[in-house]
């Protein structure tokens, strides 16, 4: 079946046969629903969300406007459906966890933790904490580029 007519069916596709696209799209047997797929093929899913989620942050780092306390906080809402399991890689998940612990340390019920961590962070800080974003997206983008 070619891609033309995967696309016409996907269009018209009901739950029971996206299966069927799937299988026909990326030529991978689909033994269940996509939480019973091969484990090679769930951390390939999990490379490319954390490599577009991670793209996405820097992006907004580097183009938004803004002061760097407001572009780190953009930047970290777009990856707030992240999490440290995603990351197979220990020091990645480290990495990750440092962020994670550095933007959300100031509670604040009226305003939220990232933002009121952002705003009370000094330019240095916020420096450190964009540069180990860079730094993972980094990584992540030469670990995607080379398993594709």
């Amino acid at each position: 079946m070619d891609r033309v007519a995967v696309r016409h069916l996907a269009v018209r596709a009901q739950p029971d046969s996206l299966a069927f696209l799937y299988r026909e799209l990326f030529r991978v047997p689909l033994a269940g629903p996509p939480s019973l797929l091969e484990p090679a093929l769930m951390d390939s899913m999990k490379l490319t969300h954390l490599y577009e989620k991670f793209m996405v942050a820097v992006d907004l780092l580097a183009t938004s406007p803004g002061s760097l306390q407001r572009r780190l906080e953009g930047a970290y809402r777009s990856l707030i459906d992240v999490e440290p399991r995603d990351f197979d890689d220990r020091e990645m998940r480290t990495t990750f966890k440092q962020i994670l612990s550095r933007i959300t340390r100031i509670q604040d019920g009226q305003v939220g933790s990232i933002a009121a961590t952002c705003r009370q962070m000094s330019d240095q800080e916020a420096a450190e904490v964009a540069d180990f974003i860079f730094s993972l997206f980094l990584r992540i983008a030469e670990k995607y580029h080379s398993s594709t």
